[in-house]
């Protein structure tokens, strides 16, 4: 029943939002979880929501880079982590699956941009053309901006390797799922943001 929930945005009128959207918007969660693979527009989306809902904005891959792309150890990374999701509101961008429950037990919303692999790819790419040689204001100060081979296969394999047991964690949820499969829809959600205020 809840999988069949999950997917009902398929089968909506290009001119009614899906019945997730609508769930979300009378929900009014202030504690949003943004996730999905690399380049697919997690950080700007989770930008964009933190600006329209007034949330603050934790994005996971600030907290785990430190300057000179420097991994914080797991037990720091969870620690800082723990305190953003203890907090009564937040936006948390980023995937780190081995935490994702964590965020979970805490999150009234979650939003899985579930975008196609080439457009996840252009969007990597996109970036990079824009931010090289300095870093974005989604990473900690010191990280500028590169695309290596091991990320980029982790985007390409990302379908096959996470996607399945992300929708089968999502369609479990008692919080409302917003799914979102292209630019437009992201952009479209937004609006209908706006236009529910």
């Amino acid at each position: 029943m809840r999988t069949a929930r999950l997917f009902a945005s398929l089968k909506s009128s290009p001119n009614e939002p899906p019945p997730s959207w609508s769930a979300f918007i009378a929900a009014r969660p202030q504690r949003i979880l943004v996730v999905g693979n690399g380049g697919s527009g997690k950080s700007t989306l989770a930008q964009e929501l933190s600006l329209r809902l007034k949330l603050p904005l934790v994005h996971l891959d600030r907290i785990f880079w430190q300057p000179g792309w420097q991994s914080l150890s797991p037990e720091l990374f969870d620690e800082h982590l723990q305190d953003a999701a203890n907090a009564e509101a937040w936006i948390i961008d980023g995937n780190y699956t081995r935490t994702l429950e964590l965020r979970l037990s805490r999150s009234q919303a979650v939003i899985f941009l579930d975008m196609p692999r080439a457009v996840c790819l252009a969007g990597v790419l996109t970036r990079y053309f824009r931010y090289r040689g300095r870093g974005r204001p989604d990473m900690s100060p010191g990280c500028p901006e590169k695309v290596d081979g091991e990320f980029l296969r982790w985007i390409w394999n990302f379908n096959r390797s996470h996607r399945a047991a992300y929708l089968e964690r999502f369609a479990s949820l008692d919080q409302p799922v917003v799914i979102l499969r292209s630019r437009k829809a992201s952009a479209r959600f937004l609006a209908g943001l706006e236009n529910a205020d």
